[in-house]
């Protein structure tokens, strides 16, 4: 029996906070109890996710600010529920120990000794901060055995935090970061268990629950984790701040309110009036891609209302045949289409693939002298695999390869004696983000009918250049892989490039070894997908522009 001290302020939670609770509530094998630690009179600050700083003018304006925005995500955004507060009665079968505690100027959680014999006498194996007040140190995280783990918003040790994703977004940020943190000695260092980022949105609350979706979702997994002794692995150490949360004053406010006006008036005018869209364009170049000039590229115009996005080149029976997304507008979907390439010349040869469904990302590869696609199929909820019967034209669905996946933008490729698919995973049902996890699937076996096993890092890859955008491997086989990164609310701002060190059942590894900005044509605002054999280099690049 594991038992847990859960660290409370008040009895009244958050959405993701109350759910947290349930799901604990659940393990038939722990034995909870519930830390009261009320508000001390001299409390300078709280790090509760929706309490900011007591009096005041700031505060107040604030509050106003949330009351608005939480009209806005009800009727707009449809996220109301995860804004509402929940009381949690008693739970039976738990207890409730009250602790006298109080703060220090510089905000830290003061408790005296008396205090902790109190949950040393609980013989606590760990303890969860939820909605308490303050900074937690001194000798509490030696009260339980694994200490204490909390949830963190902002960079690890940051200096100045306040409320979760408001400053990053404020500053046009393109992602907010979190962090899980365990505190388990004497002193001010934390072992950062797994870092996060995720995508800012258009409003503060809106941004708030995306990151709360994605963050209590491995929250909850690393409590699971110690619950049932699995190992934990660091990804460094952060110092507890010590200075106050700021909370956004009347200028600030105004401030963020003309950002958001604007962006928001700006993307009204771009697409209710204007009609303008993010259009995306291939271009390629008969040249490897040691030797790859995007500026000096062929550029392929886009069939009428269409677009064509996410190339990938491949060489067999003496043709190189480009395999590209075409996106159509009228059918809201894409398909998949074959180009054939001649030295400098081009012919699109047509569809290849159409679902009901919307297609991209054609990944190809070889297994026993036949060629394989795993499009991205993400409205199916699972990984799809294709043979092709006739190349370059027919191709045949074959098998699901791994189905109730969350997932888009699929590579899969053998190395050091076992097939890998990379792919991009959000295992939250509530989130439809793929741009930051990266996760890794292998098998001993085969690609087609061998058992994919998660590697134990997942998710290898948890920032702003996870998403798949593209894939090279060298004749020496060194593996590189291109990844998508996201600008502030802009999906494919640039390329970034990062070759793969470790790749083993245990362990994953890559290093940044470059990246492409939309810098090489006119009017462009953005590029996300590189891919090359000996002889092309294939590329992407988006305009916002009339669908034409």
């Amino acid at each position: 029996m594991t038992r847990i001290g859960l660290l409370v302020q008040e009895f009244a939670f958050d959405y993701h906070q109350y759910h947290l609770i349930k799901e604990i509530l659940s393990w038939e094998e722990v034995e909870i109890f519930f830390l009261h630690t009320p508000t001390a009179s001299n409390a300078r600050f709280s790090h509760q996710l929706d309490q900011v700083t007591p009096g005041g003018l700031n505060p107040k304006v604030f509050g106003l600010q949330l009351k608005l925005e939480d009209i806005m995500v009800k009727k707009a955004f449809h996220g109301g529920e995860k804004l509402a507060a929940f009381s949690l009665e008693k739970p039976q079968n738990s207890q409730t120990i009250s602790l006298a505690v109080s703060h220090d100027q510089a905000g830290r959680l003061l408790i005296g000794e008396e205090e902790l014999e109190k949950i040393r006498d609980l013989e606590l194996d760990l303890m969860v901060r939820l909605n308490t007040a303050g900074n937690i140190g001194g000798k509490l995280p030696e009260a339980a055995k694994y200490g204490i783990i909390s949830l963190h918003f902002g960079e690890p040790g940051a200096e100045v935090q306040g409320p979760p994703g408001f400053w990053e977004l404020n500053r046009r940020s393109p992602s907010t970061p979190f962090s899980i943190q365990l505190h388990h000695q004497v002193g001010e260092q934390r072992t950062i268990l797994l870092r996060g980022e995720v995508p800012n949105k258009y409003i503060y609350l809106q941004n708030k629950i995306a990151l709360q979706d994605e963050s209590y979702l491995y929250f909850t997994h690393f409590i699971r984790k110690i619950v049932i002794g699995e190992p934990l692995e660091s990804q460094g150490e952060a110092t507890i701040s010590t200075q106050q949360l700021k909370v956004p004053n009347l200028f600030q406010i105004i401030g963020y309110q003309l950002k958001t006006a604007g962006f928001l008036g700006k993307l009204a005018l771009d697409r209710a009036v204007l009609k303008k869209s993010p259009i995306w364009i291939v271009g390629f170049a008969h040249k490897p891609y040691e030797q790859f000039e995007p500026a000096k590229s062929i550029v392929i115009p886009n069939p009428s209302k269409r677009f064509l996005a996410d190339p990938f080149v491949i060489k067999k029976e003496g043709r190189n045949i480009l395999f590209v997304e075409d996106y159509y507008w009228d059918k809201l979907k894409g398909v998949i289409t074959a180009i054939e390439l001649k030295g400098d010349q081009y012919e699109i040869l047509g569809t290849v693939i159409e679902e009901d469904f919307h297609m991209s990302y054609p990944f190809m590869f070889h297994y026993n002298d036949e060629l394989y696609m795993v499009p991205e199929c993400h409205q199916t909820q699972s990984v799809r695999l294709y043979k092709c019967v006739d190349f370059p034209m027919k191709w045949e669905f074959q098998k699901v390869l791994m189905p109730n996946l969350n997932t888009v933008d699929t590579n899969i490729f053998q190395h050091n004696g076992y097939w890998w698919l990379l792919t991009n995973a959000n295992p939250s049902s509530d989130s439809y983000d793929y741009s930051s996890q990266l996760h890794v699937f292998y098998t001993p076996d085969d690609p087609i009918n061998g058992e994919w096993i998660p590697h134990p890092q997942n998710p290898v890859v948890y920032a702003n250049r996870g998403r798949n955008g593209g894939f090279y491997r060298t004749e020496e086989g060194e593996i590189f892989r291109m990844s998508q990164k996201y600008g502030f609310n802009f999906y494919g701002k640039s390329i970034h490039i990062s070759k793969i060190i470790d790749l083993d059942p245990e362990r994953y590894s890559e290093e940044s070894v470059g990246e492409i900005q939309p810098d090489f044509f006119k009017k462009i605002q953005g590029t996300h997908h590189l891919n090359a054999n000996d002889e092309y280099t294939v590329f992407d690049f988006v305009k916002v522009d009339k669908i034409k």
